[in-house]
């Protein structure tokens, strides 16, 4: 549209929408050409004002339109826990369900609200719901009261409009990102739902030592367990022993998990399966370190006696001599010395850099095991992204799920003041070593001249290499006895060594 011969003054321009067309998004990004301009400032449809002067030609006022993209549309109850939506199974109603929308900036927010109801027009179809949406990126959250059920496992089989989408990609309830345009339809989101399953149940005191549940033995408080899927990832809250020492993992879903539990200071793992499995312990280490074997549920399963026995023992499994960290060049190397260990299972080293506030671990390495005269261990840390004071800790852990810490030592990784460049071994035979520590990336170049000036080779030519050290070896077995000129060119300097070569 064009409006032409105004004269100077301010001025608006209204739009009136299409049939069926809702307008975009105002003034959205920072192109004032592409984006849309009516904010209805001045009634609906409208643009803010603008001040004409003579002359001047304002060709940046549009507007963006849309149709709606229906977006839905059912929750139902899973009947017969097959994962999918059969005809004759009921939907839920009264359920929170948002839409999630992407903004410019990349964040979610909520769009809009619906309730899960009957569905229109229909003489019995409940857990309808339905969005109309402006283009763009979004995830449905179903919002699911403590009732007892869990999401249905998701994108079963090949039909999209029968299978349940809650993935929990985006938190818990919800689904997988989609982006819709104009025109679209996005009516092929289901949630099905049946009842949880849950794991339990206590946690004791183990006095005897004999993994078995006694029934003068104590329950323990303040045991921290946790649920874990067969990808290692953590399901749910972790759980803490009660002063019955029970506990429950509850609101599991169809899947395979096993628990991992962590006791107070001072305890270790009784023995595993040692009787009765309504009596004995079942953490047997089958996923790590005080973990169980895996279970696998089904909707509504409940399997209450998964009991975990610890044995008090305040006796450290290691006893620390010492820890160091020193910077070699360019890597530090850390090296630590037991006097003791007592069933030992393995070292992990954890590394944090100057200022920031956690630790991380780097490496691990298998402890020698049971020694009453100790061990000595090292580690070389090659992974140094940049000069500073990088701080090192060793966590070691016992085969009963017992650990401790070292003390924190740190290493000092410096930029060297300068360039340095050393040839060796000098005289040699066969070949030399070019040792360069560099201050800056630089380019190297390597050749060899004779003791009269006379070209003889070149070894390397503007080569890239980084910061730190390197060590170039050089073959040689093609040269004579005699006395020799290397010319080594680090980027526009030039180091001249002389080096003797002595044959039989």
């Amino acid at each position: 549209y064009y409006f032409e011969n105004l004269y100077p003054g301010d001025y608006y321009v209204e739009f009136i929408a299409p049939a069926g067309m809702d307008l975009t998004d105002a003034n959205q990004g920072i192109n004032d050409g592409l984006d849309s301009d009516v904010d209805n400032s001045n009634g609906s449809g409208t643009t803010t004002i603008t001040t004409l002067v003579a002359g001047e030609n304002d060709l940046d006022w549009d507007a963006g339109y849309y149709f709606c993209v229906p977006i839905g549309e059912q929750v139902w109850y899973d009947i017969n826990e097959n994962d999918l939506w059969d005809s004759e199974e009921n939907g839920i109603n009264g359920l929170v369900v948002n839409l999630w929308r992407e903004g410019i900036n990349g964040s979610f927010s909520i769009y809009a609200t619906e309730y899960s109801a009957h569905k229109p027009g229909t003489p019995s179809d409940d857990g309808y719901y339905k969005f109309c949406a402006p283009p763009g990126t979004y995830y449905i959250e179903v919002v699911l009261p403590p009732q007892g059920l869990v999401p249905a496992v998701a994108n079963v089989g090949n039909d999209e409009s029968v299978d349940s989408d809650i993935t929990n990609a985006n938190g818990i309830g919800t689904t997988d990102q989609f982006s819709v345009s104009s025109g679209d339809v996005k009516c092929d989101l289901g949630h099905g739902y049946y009842p949880m399953a849950q794991l339990g149940d206590r946690a004791w005191n183990d006095v005897d030592e004999d993994g078995l549940q006694d029934s003068n033995e104590q329950p323990l408080a303040g045991v921290k367990v946790k649920a874990f899927n067969m990808l290692g990832v953590q399901v749910g809250e972790t759980k803490t022993t009660d002063g019955q020492g029970r506990y429950m993992m509850d609101y599991l879903g169809k899947d395979s998990y096993f628990l991992e539990f962590t006791p107070p200071p001072g305890y270790i793992l009784t023995q595993a399966n040692a009787g009765d499995d309504l009596m004995d312990s079942d953490a047997d280490g089958s996923y790590g370190v005080r973990t169980t074997a895996a279970y696998t549920l089904s909707p509504g399963d409940s399997i209450p006696n998964v009991d975990v026995g610890f044995v008090y023992n305040p006796v450290l499994p290691i006893e620390w001599r010492s820890i160091t960290a020193n910077n070699i060049g360019e890597y530090n190397q850390v090296d630590w010395t037991t006097l003791s260990e007592l069933n030992a299972d393995r070292f992990i080293l954890e590394r944090r850099y100057e200022d920031e506030e956690s630790f991380d671990p780097i490496g691990e390495l298998a402890a020698k095991g049971s020694s009453s005269m100790g061990a000595d261990y090292q580690y070389l840390d090659y992974d140094l992204q940049k000069f500073g004071l990088y701080y090192y800790r060793v966590l070691q852990q016992d085969k009963n799920g017992q650990s401790s810490y070292s003390d924190v030592v740190s290493a000092d990784y410096q930029k060297a003041l300068e360039t340095q460049v050393d040839v060796y071994p000098n005289p040699t035979v066969e070949r030399f070593n070019v040792d360069l520590s560099l201050s800056e990336s630089s380019n190297v170049s390597i050749k060899i001249f004779d003791a009269t000036g006379k070209y003889i080779k070149t070894v390397m030519n503007d080569q890239p290499k980084e910061i730190g050290h390197h060590v170039l070896e050089v073959d040689i077995s093609d040269l004579l006895n005699g006395v020799y000129n290397i010319k080594i060119s680090i980027n526009d300097s030039v180091i001249d060594k002389r080096l003797i070569v002595l044959k039989n």
